[in-house]
């Protein structure tokens, strides 16, 4: 009969999370050739479909989960994109048999709220909790407000980890083996890693405090298992990261972002907020929007059992009018030392608040911490995740107790199942806002750009790394395309990246670009916006231009490509005009005197100076500090240096940052960009300054720090 019973509890519970996923998302997500659901919705999915696509069309490399491909030519990661490198590095061994539209995503998000169900059995049996009320938990843990408003981001919902960690924490070491529980311990840790750096960082704290229970309160083993069992998690996480690419050695990582630790927290007002989910509960104020991170909304379902509970535990409300011993001490249940938990769930607290405490859109007050601790938080920087153990704990904690509680039965059923029909109707919109389509995926961009990219090796925009061209993350076309094509492609979202590859090769096309030194194995694409960084390779006649969808694209002449959907006529005329229009508006720097006087008060800030044999491309801000409105002056680079100062204008780039960072009335005119030519200045070392023109005629300039190798002409 108990077997019986047991088994019936894993299949009504495994049936309520299909049912559940079929009212979340739809059971046909599950179906590995719908991808049309994972690209229509603007969300991170299409970045994770987009890395597991360039990944499986690529050879095997070392690191296991290279990418080159995508976000070319600095390339990336499996892990980066968030593709979850565990199931695509074991899908991508079978990618030459998968159709060519597969996804694994769907069966990741059911197999999540699977697992999540059945190691809630699992701890919910260690209490000695009748079936039904072992079912309630299950709907409670599987419909929970931060599972459902994760599945934006699929690696992020492997919350079974920490259940499954919570699982092991509990069990007594006097009926299973400690090398057991730490021989499972360490697959979920190594399972982690191969997931998401965040759900590993949980998995090894929950691995310290589980030596710390079983080496302090238990005496089940010694410093020298401790020491040997955490030598192997250490090195075979580390091997795991390295071996996927994670992490390599001897070069600077770029995992920190900095700035970041504070940023993406949890606000004090966290488990009351529902960011507009709740039907029940008005969005409370917060400090900005990416304290979304820290989201953890209970629902009123909870704050109702929550209530029940603390009349249950001070009103001393029982069957008989007695008190009802605490959790701990109702027999049979596991009695793990609380101090080890306790402490670990303190430490992510403090993590997922950060030392910046926030409550509503004020900040209370800020803790001094050392730098270690702020390097760390700049590369797990979307710390409000790290308080998910102790959200589970509570919820967890709540059924429990109250499953176990001395009330009569149907009291109980009662009390349990109206707050969980209240939950769910409180976060009806969670359950059922997800709406994915069906189908394949055609991006909304003309498909006579599979043409186009056809004869190239190579798909380079301008600039590139970005997400947005002429619309909301357009890159997701264009990406989609070259990997259909099997093109490498400039475009893309990531996790991490190179920042100062990034930049130098930014600077590297751009000059090329100037200079007519282009490549005539690529195809160059940008918007209107940009197209006056072509120009001087239009005018050398290195490359041809035409006009698609909006976008135009240019390649070097001669080749066997023709242009597609473009009129000829039409296009040539474009040329001519955008040509005429370079020359006429051609920036050069002119000799003559130095303007005006020095003023050391003048701020500058070159934030880009790229400079080869005829050309200077130079970006920043500057303004004269004390003055609070510089609107309609005019910025001119200067070269000062033998004797000779020459000159150019610049460019007035918007900057209404630098207007809110130094509480100006309007600074927005700080910005300066310049395309500059130096056809006619003598060939020398110059140092680079700043002039400032006012709008009522005076001049101010002031030197820089940088010195340059200018001159000589083009």
């Amino acid at each position: 009969m108990n077997l019986k019973k047991n088994w019936l509890i894993y299949f009504i519970s495994f049936v309520a999370a299909i049912v559940f996923f079929q009212i979340n998302f739809g059971l046909n997500v599950v179906l590995p050739t719908n991808i049309s659901w994972l690209m229509t919705i603007k969300t991170d999915w299409n970045t994770h479909y987009l890395g597991w696509f360039f990944y499986r069309n690529e050879p095997w490399q070392f690191p296991l989960g290279k990418v080159s491909g995508y976000y070319y030519p600095i390339g990336t990661n499996v892990g980066f994109t968030d593709s979850i490198p565990l199931m695509a590095i074991f899908f991508k061994l079978f990618s030459h048999i998968l159709p060519a539209d597969f996804q694994y995503f769907g069966f990741w998000l059911l197999l999540c709220r699977l697992l999540i169900a059945y190691f809630t059995i699992r701890i919910c049996k260690l209490y000695s909790i009748k079936n039904f009320y072992i079912f309630l938990a299950v709907i409670f843990m599987i419909q929970n407000p931060v599972l459902l408003y994760r599945s934006m981001h699929p690696a992020l919902c492997a919350h079974w980890l920490f259940l499954a960690s919570g699982y092991l924490y509990l069990l007594d070491p006097s009926r299973v083996p400690p090398a057991k529980i730490f021989r499972r311990q360490l697959v979920l840790l190594l399972l982690s890693a191969i997931i998401t750096p965040y759900l590993l960082i949980i998995e090894f704290g929950f691995t310290l405090i589980l030596y710390w229970r079983h080496l302090a309160y238990d005496n089940s083993v010694d410093w020298k298992f401790v020491v040997r069992d955490l030598g192997i998690s250490g090195i075979s996480g580390a091997a795991i990261w390295w071996l996927c690419g994670m992490i390599t050695f001897g070069k600077k990582e770029h995992l920190a972002i900095n700035g970041g630790f504070g940023k993406l927290s949890m606000n004090l007002n966290a488990f009351f907020d529902p960011w507009g989910w709740s039907s029940l509960l008005h969005p409370m104020k917060r400090i900005s929007i990416m304290q979304y991170e820290g989201f953890m909304y209970l629902g009123v379902g909870v704050f109702f059992l929550i209530l029940v509970a603390l009349i249950y535990r001070f009103g001393r409300i029982t069957q008989k009018g007695a008190s009802t011993p605490p959790l701990a001490m109702m027999s049979p249940a596991p009695h793990p030392p609380a101090v080890p938990l306790l402490a670990f769930c303190a430490l992510l607290g403090f993590a997922a608040v950060t030392n910046v405490v926030t409550f509503n859109d004020k900040v209370l007050f800020t803790i001094p911490v050392p730098a270690i601790v702020t390097n760390t938080g700049d590369i797990f920087r979307a710390s409000g995740r790290l308080f998910w153990p102790v959200y589970y704990l509570i919820l967890f904690a709540l059924v429990i107790y109250l499953a176990r509680s001395k009330w009569p039965e149907w009291l109980k059923t009662t009390v349990l199942t109206l707050g969980l029909l209240i939950q769910l109707y409180d976060i009806k919109l969670l359950i059922t806002f997800q709406k994915p389509s069906y189908g394949t995926y055609q991006p909304p961009v003309s498909q006579q750009w599979h043409e186009v990219m056809r004869p190239f090796d190579k798909i380079l925009f301008y600039p590139p790394f970005l997400t947005d061209y002429l619309g909301v993350q357009d890159y997701e076309y264009f990406s989609f395309i070259a990997a259909q094509e099997r093109k490498p492609i400039d475009v893309g979202y990531v996790a991490r990246a190179d920042y100062s590859a990034m930049q130098q090769y930014t600077d590297s096309m751009k000059i090329g670009l100037q200079l007519g030194h282009v490549d005539s194995a690529a195809l160059y694409i940008t918007t209107p916006a940009q197209v006056d960084q072509f120009l001087p390779s239009l005018q050398r006649h290195a490359l041809t231009l035409h006009r698609l969808d909006g976008y135009y694209y240019f390649y070097a002449p001669g080749g066997a490509h023709n242009a597609i959907g473009t009129d000829d006529s039409a296009t040539a005329r474009i040329q001519d005009s955008l040509v005429a229009a370079f020359n006429a508006g051609k920036k050069q720097f002119e000799p003559g005197p130095v303007p005006g006087t020095q003023n050391d008060s003048i701020k500058i800030n070159v934030e880009s100076a790229v400079s080869v044999p005829g050309y200077l491309s130079l970006s920043g801000w500057c303004f004269i500090q004390g003055e609070r409105n510089d609107k309609g002056d005019s910025l001119y680079a200067l070269l000062l240096g033998n004797g000779k100062c020459y000159r150019s204008p610049m460019a007035i780039v918007p900057r209404p940052d630098i207007t809110a960072y130094f509480k100006g009335e309007y600074l927005d005119d700080a910005g300066f960009k310049a395309d500059l030519f130096e056809e006619k200045v003598e060939k020398g070392v110059y140092r680079l300054a700043i002039a400032i023109k006012k709008k009522e005629g005076q001049w101010f300039y002031k030197s820089s720090d940088k010195r340059l190798i200018v001159g000589g002409g083009n």
